[in-house]
């Protein structure tokens, strides 16, 4: 009896630390990015809910998550403490179901909460937080049901549910939560996956009722940024047919207009004559396009390709631009704002809506040290923001760590993260690093434990039990 009691003080121990350190992490990085951090489209959100609007732009269900807990536009506090909390729950989930030692996974779980890599991107409030979150959960559930399915059973609906409503507020997510559901339909789970069908489908429902819907036209973004690719190349093979059909959009002067087609935005924002009307989703819009498309596929593939960089693996595709400017040659901040942002982020260091700011002087000191840890990653963003890159470590550790079962099922439970890259790529907007944050998180994750292990592995050889 004494033994047993002396051998289990040590790990209530070790557990009471662990848990000091992790909450320890996590105030750290809530004090210093207080009350969190707010991009582009986050700040156009709460500008419209401040002026009593709304939009489903980001989803409904994103909207009255932004609307309830910025207390109506009023600040960020809460709403980043959530997606924060959450995004910190997907990845501990997500480790705790790996294939290591528990001591293991621990260590990787605090590495990566106190990396801004998951911290800062967390406490940004964002749909694509809640994305992230919502893929490694499934991920993390897919794993354990490979492992043992009766312990998973009971937790199914709960897990699965929080797992759903995080995905629901964006619209990739959506296409996760069906494909999701079908491969419960094809298990011949039907009571689950119809129970977590009428869920989604009663939240999206309920939540649609009093939000605006954005304008339909804009469902075709993608489709038009390839035709004005294709209408801009002078080499173009184009019918007068296909030449009627783009001018019943916008003049051709703005079709041959030639600019970048990295973007969606970019191209369609050129034609600035466009009609609205043209550019609803119907049988003619997607045959013409189709013809356009299929007299030149280079471009429309090339379009397609850069668009889509961030999620496409190396060495057969190139990655995302830098944000800041690697040229020596140029001087620092040459063109660019004070935070040297010469191209797309890797992390938001910055509350873009001046209204919810809350500045604190005793946090001043934190913040400087986290502003610092976000500048580090920043700085090299084109590697840490490179979801394609970052797909090898976790199709690595995954092939290797679950030989009894077939290759296809040993990437079974990667299927949210696959399918969000191949959506990426047939109409993603841009290249941009949020969009891939799963791939990222999950691959330095994989390749944090495999770090772990060899160190341990290392020690054990240097250091021989006797």
């Amino acid at each position: 009896m004494r033994k047993t009691v002396s051998t289990a003080r040590p790990n209530g121990l070790k557990i009471n630390k662990f848990r000091v350190i992790e909450i320890s992490i996590i105030l750290f990085w809530y004090l210093s990015l207080f009350p969190g951090r707010l991009g582009f489209d986050g700040s156009a959100a709460i500008r419209m809910i401040q002026q009593g609007q709304s939009t489903d732009w980001w989803t409904a269900s994103f909207f009255w998550f932004l609307r309830i807990f910025t207390i109506g536009g009023e600040s960020i506090y809460l709403a980043s403490l959530v997606t924060y909390l959450l995004l910190a729950f997907s990845v501990k989930y997500l480790i705790f179901a790996l294939p290591t030692t528990e001591k293991i996974r621990r260590r990787a779980y605090l590495i990566i909460l106190a990396t801004p890599i998951v911290s800062v991107f967390g406490l940004t409030v964002s749909h694509d937080s809640f994305q992230v979150a919502g893929i490694l959960i499934l991920v993390g559930f897919q794993i354990r049901e490979m492992n043992s399915k009766d312990e998973n059973k009971a937790k199914a609906i709960p897990i699965l549910s929080i797992a759903y409503l995080s995905l629901m507020t964006t619209h990739f997510g959506l296409a996760i939560i069906a494909l999701d559901v079908l491969l419960h339909f094809s298990r011949r789970l039907f009571r689950r996956g119809s129970l977590l069908a009428g869920i989604v489908i009663l939240i999206y429902v309920a939540s649609s009722f009093g939000v605006t819907k954005h304008d339909p036209s804009a469902n075709t973004s993608w489709m038009v940024a390839d035709l004005k690719c294709v209408a801009q190349h002078p080499e173009a093979r184009l019918s007068a047919a296909d030449w009627n059909f783009l001018e019943s959009i916008a003049p051709k002067t703005e079709w041959q207009t030639p600019l970048s087609c990295t973007t969606v935005d970019e191209p369609v924002g050129t034609l600035a004559s466009r009609n609205r009307e043209a550019l609803l989703f119907n049988t003619e819009f997607a045959l013409n396009y189709l013809s356009v498309a299929a007299k030149n596929p280079a471009v429309v593939a090339m379009a397609h390709i850069q668009r889509s960089r961030g999620a496409l693996p190396p060495p057969f595709f190139q990655g995302p631009d830098n944000q800041v400017e690697l040229d020596p040659s140029i001087p620092i901040g040459f063109g660019t704002n004070i935070a040297l942002q010469n191209s797309i982020e890797m992390l938001h260091p910055s509350i873009d809506e001046p209204s919810v700011k809350i500045e604190l002087a005793p946090l001043k000191p934190l913040e400087v040290i986290g502003q610092g840890l976000i500048f580090i990653v920043n700085q090299a963003s084109w590697f840490w923001g490179w979801g394609g890159l970052w797909l090898w470590p976790t199709f690595y550790f995954f092939i290797t760590r679950f030989r009894k079962t077939r290759l296809i099922t040993r990437v079974k439970p990667l299927f949210p993260v696959i399918l969000l890259h191949g959506l990426l790529v047939a109409i993603g907007p841009a290249p941009l690093p949020r969009y891939v944050m799963a791939a990222v998180v999950a691959g330095v994750t994989c390749s944090i434990v495999m770090i772990l292990e060899w160190l341990h592995k290392t020690k054990d050889i240097l250091e021989p039990h006797i």
